[in-house]
């Protein structure tokens, strides 16, 4: 029997500054001027847009793009327990299955006050911040954290003895290995924006094949040499082909 059903929502935010906004109504007004490529990332990453005064902001390299993937699923799950071998001790089997495992993403494109304008678009760092933003929009990554958290195994803790599990004590367990597997994907997005910083020196430097870069950052390869932690629960995604083939965000030619 199922002794427990819960809904879960969940927030993981990806910040390093504060960041000064105009009012909504000029922001809406330059994000219609964005060309459709722009216009596509703003409503697939969910794009707000940020100016900032450069002498109070910490961004030593003009612009910054932020992200947040937020969680929702449902979970259910059984749970036993016998005696540990240590004193005092017992062993805790919890069977989740969660279900509705649902991901989405938003994010805050931060560039200074003098980018106020609807030449923004045009600028190399405008269009590096929003290489950011495809990165993080990739929907493979959604399609990594809904795997990760859909399929999570039988898990077994040995807890103290002093009083027998209930359901919260499992539902906290649960919700730890779910958050786990969920900032080990926030720290490989972050990981590959630090790639992406490198290989263009935050915009300045054209990336020599776009394709086969953004292709390549969660791929099996690169997974891997980020020493992902949970990559073997992972193996059976990343083969099919479906997911090697899924569509991308960014532009193949950097110039709009």
């Amino acid at each position: 029997m199922w002794r427990i059903a819960c809904i879960l929502s969940l927030l993981i935010t990806v910040t390093v500054n504060n960041c000064w906004t105009e009012t909504a109504l000029a922001q809406e007004g330059l994000k219609t001027t964005a060309p459709d490529y722009f216009q596509n990332l703003i409503e697939t990453g969910n794009v707000e847009l940020s100016f900032h005064d450069p002498r109070k902001h910490e961004v030593k390299t003009g612009g910054k793009a932020y992200f947040n993937y937020k969680f929702h699923h449902t979970v259910k799950f059984r749970f036993k327990w016998r005696r540990a071998d240590l004193p005092g001790k017992l062993l805790l089997t919890i069977s989740p299955s969660i279900t509705d495992a649902r991901v989405t993403v938003s994010h805050t494109v931060s560039v200074p006050n003098s980018y106020r304008n609807p030449r923004m678009w045009t600028t190399r760092l405008v269009k590096h911040e929003f290489d950011h933003v495809a990165l993080s929009s990739d929907p493979r990554v959604l399609k990594l954290l809904e795997h990760l958290v859909r399929n999570l195994g039988p898990i077994e803790r040995t807890v103290g003895g002093s009083k027998k599990p209930d359901r919260d004590l499992c539902l906290k367990i649960i919700n730890e290995e779910c958050d786990s597997r969920r900032g080990a994907v926030v720290a490989l997005v972050q990981a590959n924006y630090r790639i992406l910083d490198n290989i263009s020196q935050h915009g300045k430097k054209r990336i020599p094949d776009r394709s086969e870069f953004f292709r390549h950052l969660f791929d099996k390869k690169n997974i891997d040499a980020q020493e992902f932690q949970f990559l073997p629960e992972l193996l059976d995604l990343l083969d099919r082909r479906d997911y090697r083939e899924m569509k991308l965000h960014y532009k193949k030619e950097p110039n709009l």
